[in-house]
């Protein structure tokens, strides 16, 4: 019997001497015969597996948790063991002309990390190595697959008329074709070409799980929306004193770290982080590390399609992701810091609820933790868009590549959007730590003030800046610089806002262009970078006033708040210099458009780097009566010193509602406050009351 191409079942089997023929003859119809056998018992035990799986598919079209990454496997796996049997007797051939359409169900989630050979190799070696036959290699010589249970066996929702499963034409010898249940509900038709079927097979998964990260980039930034609305909440509900004593006294020790606001909050980007990591990785597989010759869009060329990406650019996209993980590192070290470097000396038995200082301390300096993910994520849009991936994945659907390439620059830009509005807030926690400073310094003065007066008692109340210098003098100056500081955040805020609302429509499943349904709406882009760029000088003069103005107080303690303001401000000032070289880069023709993109996020990445290692140095703590311990001084609680903890207000503002620190004017006439230089000045229960009437005033911080 002539072998068929692709396969050696029995080399030099024709020219055996006579007599010896009919016994090999027989020996080998036995094998196949066995090999029939082990395959149909094989594949009975795939369709039970099949229909087990199925009992525990969801109303919602997807697999329980645990029978995840297993679909396109053991698709892959049946069509895999079909070829072993193409080899069977013309009997088997003819038993295989009225069997049912030749369609392979599958069940959706088609990202499996699981390795193929696991469930693939060891049937398709089982059918392809008979006892005493040559090796089989694997090509695509099938004529038909065997039959398969049918859609309503597995309980699976039945493909529409027009569906290739319903008739599918003879295959190509050449060819396999594959009908599959996509995770959108849909049934493709794929086709694998002559040549590996295990090197097709892992392409074919790759992009799968390509397409998969596409459909999730969304939900990802709906998510960090979520993000932050959680965390606002979180800490509202956390950062009070009552809340923590319950925390720290009624849970187990790793707890009251773990539900933090600040650690939950750095979590989720870590996770923000490996999830880019991943998707990475599955490009650079994909594109077989940015190789210029796997780029192919497999359609009409147009703007923005697939080509050679620069050298440069190539070594700078590669270098991304580890510059990144470097940054996290330091970033995480640094915000570790913070709580075991040194015991402080206040409110000990609340050992991880952060104090004030420590608190905007924290939220500045994770700032390059959270502007390397996003730049991560803008370098991963573009190498989408210029390796043609984003065209490749979405070609079976109705959707132009024209809307796919306005949908990938929308994400890009809504990236920068976020990074930029955490900056604000960033720039906004160091104005806050600043007057914050400005404003104990006065207070600590007032009763030396006072106690400076020799005038009688009656000529007191002719003074009113003197009487009062806090409310006459800084407060105007605090409210000034904080308007300047908080129009930049609400600025950056509905930005952001429009930003992510013009991505959401341009994602699945609206798919719908704004700039073309609502062109008036994407003309106030323009006008609204302008009045980012206005609120975000005003803030950037208003604070560099006040350093200047008070530059003798901020740098009282160590505060260094020249290296801090460059830390927060540095990275807007380079990314503002970078847009106007990269526009006058594309003016020239030196770099399209996406490759200026591309090579701006990759610069991202690069700066955040020294960024991080520049706030590191600046906001560390340093020794023990540091900055950070000013927080010291509301009074005291048994044996143990009380101190302003995040969330809660100035230490004059709140004294009168601590417990511990309550005292009642009949019983004593001065109130003893802790002051920074460990002595202990007089106040009056007038000056008391008068701090009091302060709270009630709407804060500004």
């Amino acid at each position: 019997m002539p072998a068929r191409a692709g396969f050696n079942y029995a080399p030099g089997l024709r020219d055996c001497p006579p007599g010896r023929c009919d016994e090999k003859d027989s020996a080998e119809r036995l094998q196949r015969l066995t090999a029939r056998e082990e395959f149909e018992r094989l594949r009975r035990q795939a369709q039970d597996e099949l229909q087990m799986e199925a009992q525990n598919f969801q109303t919602l079209g997807f697999p329980k948790p645990v029978l995840k990454n297993s679909a396109w496997v053991w698709a892959l796996g049946l069509v895999l063991s079909t070829k072993g049997s193409s080899s069977l007797d013309s009997a088997a051939d003819m038993s295989q002309t009225h069997s049912s359409p030749s369609s392979v169900t599958s069940f959706p989630l088609a990202h499996s990390h699981i390795p193929l050979q696991r469930k693939v190799l060891p049937a398709g070696e089982a059918l392809q190595r008979p006892t005493g036959l040559g090796r089989v290699t694997c090509d695509r010589s099938v004529q038909r697959p065997l039959p398969r249970a049918s859609s309503v066996e597995l309980q699976l929702p039945p493909p529409p008329r027009s569906s290739p499963a319903r008739d599918v034409s003879e295959l190509h010898p050449a060819d396999l074709k594959l009908t599959v249940l996509t995770s959108d509900s849909r049934w493709e038709t794929l086709m694998f070409r002559s040549g590996d079927f295990e090197k097709q097979a892992l392409e074919f998964l790759r992009e799968k799980k390509l397409k998969f990260w596409l459909l999730v980039s969304l939900v990802m930034r709906a998510r960090l929306v979520l993000v932050f609305a959680a965390h606002h909440v979180h800490r509202r509900l956390c950062n009070t004193r009552s809340a923590q004593r319950f925390i720290h006294s009624r849970l187990p020790p790793p707890l009251p770290l773990l539900i933090q606001p600040y650690v939950l909050f750095h979590s989720v980007f870590v996770f923000l982080l490996c999830e880019s990591l991943v998707r990475v990785w599955d490009l650079m597989q994909a594109s077989n590390w940015l190789d210029p010759s796997s780029f192919r869009c497999g359609g009409t060329a147009i703007r923005g399609a697939p080509g050679a990406i620069m050298r440069p650019l190539r070594w700078m996209a590669l270098a991304c992701p580890p510059v990144t993980i470097i940054t996290s590192l330091v970033t995480l070290r640094h915000l570790w810091r913070h709580h075991v470097a040194k015991e402080r000396t206040f409110d000990k038995s609340l050992r991880w609820y952060p104090s004030h200082s420590h608190d905007l301390a924290m939220q500045v300096a994770t700032m390059p933790l959270i502007y390397g993910v996003f730049a991560l994520d803008c370098v991963i849009q573009m190498l989408l868009l210029l390796t043609g991936s984003v065209f490749r994945e979405f070609k079976s659907v109705d959707v132009s590549k024209e809307q796919l390439r306005h949908l990938t620059q929308e994400r890009y830009g809504t990236n920068l959007e976020l990074a930029d509005l955490y900056e604000a807030w960033a720039l906004y926690n160091f104005g806050r730590l600043c007057l914050m400073r400005v404003r104990r310094q006065i207070r600590q003065e007032i009763p030396l003030l006072r106690r400076s007066l020799t005038m009688p008692e009656s000529e007191h109340a002719k003074l009113l800046i003197f009487r009062d210098p806090e409310r006459f003098l800084f407060r105007p100056l605090e409210v000034t610089t904080g308007i300047g500081v908080k129009i930049f955040v609400y600025t950056c805020a509905v930005k952001s806002l429009f930003a992510l609302t013009i991505t959401f429509f341009a994602d699945a499943p609206f798919h719908i262009n704004l700039s073309e349904t609502v062109p008036w709406a994407l003309q106030l882009l323009p006008h609204m970078d302008g009045a980012a760029f206005m609120t975000s000088t005003i803030a950037i003069l208003s604070l560099i006033a006040i350093e200047h103005g008070f530059h003798e107080i901020l740098q009282l303690q160590g505060f260094a708040p020249v290296l801090k303001f460059l830390g927060v401000k540095a990275l807007v000032t380079i990314t503002c210099l970078q847009t106007l070289v990269m526009g006058l880069v594309m003016q020239r023709g030196l770099l399209r458009s996406d490759e200026a993109s591309l090579c701006y996020a990759c610069l991202l990445c690069f700066e955040v780097l020294p960024l991080a290692l520049l706030t590191a140095e600046a906001w560390k703590p340093r020794y023990a009566g540091d900055w950070y311990d000013a927080d010291c001084g509301w009074g005291q609680e048994g044996n143990g010193h009380l101190g302003r903890l995040a969330g809660e207000g100035d230490w004059a503002e709140s004294y009168a509602v601590l417990p511990g620190a309550r005292l009642s004017a009949a019983v004593s006439r001065a109130s003893f406050i802790r002051q920074e230089d460990s002595k202990v000045e007089e106040i009056g229960s007038s000056e008391l009351v008068r701090w009091n009437s302060f709270c009630e005033l709407k804060r500004v911080w």
